[in-house]
């Protein structure tokens, strides 16, 4: 396998170069046609006020179930199992059939489907097709009619009239994956962001990355992307002994059975942790190997810690409200 990582200026105007653009992404942007929008005022957890969509869906629909989607997530997921061409495209011309160990792009008419309540396989590219009636897609979006027909909700695959193709792989973009997936989520990420000059919460920094009407700083976006090679190529350091041997002191609203207090107040005194009488060696094998996620800490600090050093308490210790809603100060 061998990666072409520079294509040179007067190669791109010749070849599949042409062929490819931004448009072919593959993202529906389909709205069921019964469906309509409005534009209503949003205020945002800042304080701004900006214009949202407000979609109106018809009382004929009944009762439905809303689907998150976490695109800042499904990206890198996405990218972990991309079928791709490492080396440089072949020109393999009209195809009989899609081959399963290649990869690249294919010039095919679109595909008709007889349901109009969800959007076409091959997504927005099919608002941009030739004059016959004809688009250059991916690999992917190729893979998604014949699925289709495979389940018998589409009659045949679309044909192929021309393509560019090389050999597939699917792993190219995995190390790219593991530390995107890294950084983003685990307490070693926010450690790598913190190193490289940038203090924000997880949520924010899904945010940044994920929502189109985020204005992020050119600067801010190069220092996330200092991080993120970081995360990729640097060994993560032990967890310092101050943390590990550390007297914690933990505020905020703290539950053992039936016992819910306010820890931090004038009323309760904080909730105070020797760490040096707890276990931490499943704490540092998650850090070590990247995997240490908030939940995973909290979990793993309320039995090998607070329960070593004080006991389970009533009936375990647990902390009902969001993170963002204690203080932890160690001493």
């Amino acid at each position: 396998m061998h990666p072409i990582r520079v294509i040179r200026q007067e190669d791109r105007d010749s070849g599949p170069w042409p062929l490819i653009s931004e448009h072919m992404d593959g993202e529906p942007r389909w709205v069921h046609r019964d469906v309509t929008a409005t534009r209503v005022p949003h205020l945002r957890a800042n304080g701004k006020r900006v214009r949202r969509d407000q979609l109106n869906v018809p009382d004929s629909f009944g009762a439905g179930v809303l689907c998150l989607i976490d695109r800042n997530g499904s990206f890198p997921s996405a990218c972990s199992g991309a079928p791709l061409a490492p080396n440089k495209l072949l020109h393999t011309g009209p195809l009989d059939a899609f081959d399963k160990s290649q990869a690249g792009i294919y010039f095919v008419d679109i595909p008709e489907r007889p349901r109009t309540d969800m959007p076409n396989p091959l997504g927005r590219i099919i608002d941009r097709p030739d004059e016959d009636g004809r688009v250059w897609v991916t690999t992917s979006h190729i893979k998604q009619p014949m699925k289709l027909v495979r389940d018998n909700h589409l009659a045949a695959m679309p044909t192929i009239y021309d393509s560019w193709t090389r050999k597939a792989s699917e792993s190219l973009f995995k190390p790219f994956y593991e530390a995107t997936s890294t950084a983003r989520t685990t307490r070693r990420g926010q450690q790598a962001l913190e190193d490289a000059g940038l203090h924000v919460t997880t949520k924010t920094l899904i945010n940044w990355l994920s929502d189109a009407e985020c204005n992020v700083r050119r600067s801010y976006l190069d220092i996330i992307h200092t991080a993120y090679e970081n995360v990729a190529i640097v060994s993560a350091e032990p967890i310092p002994d101050y943390i590990r041997e550390g007297q914690y002191e933990i505020s905020g609203v703290v539950k053992t059975g039936d016992d819910v207090r306010t820890r931090g107040t004038v009323d309760a005194a904080p909730l105070r942790i020797d760490g040096s009488r707890g276990r931490r060696d499943e704490i540092e094998e998650l850090w070590l190997a990247g995997e240490l996620t908030d939940d995973e800490f909290e979990d793993h600090f309320i039995d090998d810690v607070i329960v070593e050093d004080i006991g389970e308490g009533t009936d375990g210790w647990e902390f009902p409200l969001a993170r963002a809603a204690y203080s932890v100060e160690i001493r």
